[in-house]
């Protein structure tokens, strides 16, 4: 009852396609009581896509890309890709992009774009049915670099998972209440 009480009560929800959000979403489900509700599924809310580099740890990744780019070090390829106002996760989404010879990974504008693009569909829909609640279950990584783009609130620290940020949508506008909220994990354990 702590994250109900705590943080919503939801009338849809919606999650990325991919399992492990999938799973994420059904479990908050079950802990608020709602097991039987729907989770509806979005490709546009998966995880930044890395390309050549998916499923590599991020100190691999690091590496990885330096060397594909033709850097010797990943500090000396961050030194001269990164932008000076480039924010950790766009700059991450960004050096995926820039390394990957596969040509399936996205850059922080592609995922910035996706992310916003499914937040909206879900706040009109939701909006059309007369307003209310959504849980929407995503990546940390695509999250951070939307943040990134949507609101001066943001300070570009990586959020916990499991936290929650709201955004509230009326009219057509988006304007992000709170983010990485995770005090109700902290109440459930009291």
């Amino acid at each position: 009852m702590f994250l109900e009480t705590r943080c919503f009560s939801n009338d849809v929800v919606h999650s990325s396609d991919m399992k492990r959000s999938i799973d994420t979403a059904e479990a908050v489900l079950d802990g608020l009581g709602q097991d039987n509700e729907e989770v509806h599924e979005m490709k546009g809310l998966r995880e930044a896509g890395s390309g050549q580099f998916e499923g590599e740890s991020l100190d691999t990744i690091d590496e990885k890309q330096a060397k594909e780019a033709g850097y010797d070090s990943y500090d000396e390829y961050e030194d001269d890709k990164r932008k000076t106002d480039e924010d950790e996760w766009s700059w991450l989404a960004n050096a995926h992009y820039y390394a990957d010879q596969s040509g399936y990974a996205e850059g922080a504008d592609k995922v910035q774009e996706r992310m916003t693009d499914a937040i909206e569909k879900i706040a009109a829909k939701q909006n059309e049915e007369g307003g209310g609640n959504v849980l929407v279950v995503s990546h940390g990584m695509s999250i951070n670099v939307m943040l990134a783009d949507m609101t001066d609130k943001y300070e570009g620290d990586s959020l916990e998972n499991a936290s929650v940020t709201k955004i509230h949508y009326q009219n057509g506008d988006m304007e992000v209440e709170s983010i990485g909220d995770t005090s109700y994990l902290e109440e459930g354990e009291e």
